[in-house]
């Protein structure tokens, strides 16, 4: 998903000091871009969950290099039904994965994980305009049914019961560098699975998508959600 070291460090900035040890959970770490940020920016354990285990074998060989893998623990996991007690957390962290159980929905599943004033930081696909076009309408309520505007994504995070600290949509460099060496990889894997139809169709659908960002970017984003937990 769309995303930078940039974007993740603006975010980790909106938030107030966190200092001592922060207990952190990043839910749908995928290959741990963010979750080594993370692990650099924060002392404390950290947490990061996905249900891709190459991801997971990879981030912590990352980590291992590193020096910091003492203070990470991955789980192997569904984020719709995570093994940790109530109050466990002191920050949940995740970018580009929400969209698979919802925005409002996950929220609503993890808020019980966050300590009481506890924080939540998250990336998801909005509309950027109130009326998107036709195309670009019943593309997105296929891939994301749920899917929603900035405004009134702000408004379902406080009904789940969160402040808004700050909210930022990201910046195209972001996408681009998402979207183009996907691109590179879809020509490849063009030529690979030729005659496998259920892979072409797969890189049919994600060559749409570029297809649409190139023409109605200014319609479409990921915002990034900075959230405190109320009492």
């Amino acid at each position: 998903m769309p995303g930078s070291t940039a974007s993740t460090e603006r975010a980790l900035a909106s938030l107030p000091s966190l200092e001592g040890e922060v207990w952190t959970l990043d839910i749908g770490c995928g290959p741990g871009s963010a979750t080594k940020v993370l692990l650099q920016a924060l002392a404390g354990p950290l947490f990061a969950l996905d249900i891709h285990r190459p991801y997971l074998d990879r981030l912590v060989l990352e980590a291992l290099e590193a020096g910091l893998s003492h203070r990470l623990t991955v789980v192997e996991g569904d984020m719709a039904s995570m093994p940790f007690p109530e109050a466990s957390f002191d920050l949940i962290w995740s970018e580009g994965a929400v969209y698979v159980v919802g925005f409002e929905r996950g929220l609503t599943l993890w808020r019980p994980l966050l300590r009481e004033g506890g924080f939540m930081a998250l990336s998801d696909a909005v509309y950027l305009v109130d009326s998107p076009s036709p195309e670009v309408g019943r593309f997105w309520g296929e891939e994301y049914p749920t899917m929603t505007t900035v405004d009134e994504t702000l408004l379902r995070a406080r009904r789940a019961g969160f402040d808004v600290l700050d909210h930022f949509v990201l910046p195209r460099e972001d996408w681009c560098d998402y979207y183009l060496p996907l691109e590179a990889r879809l020509d490849f894997l063009e030529g690979e699975y030729e005659g496998d139809e259920a892979m072409e169709t797969a890189i049919a659908a994600e060559r749409r998508e570029i297809d649409l960002w190139r023409r109605h970017g200014d319609e479409v984003g990921y915002a990034f959600f900075v959230l405190r937990r109320r009492p």
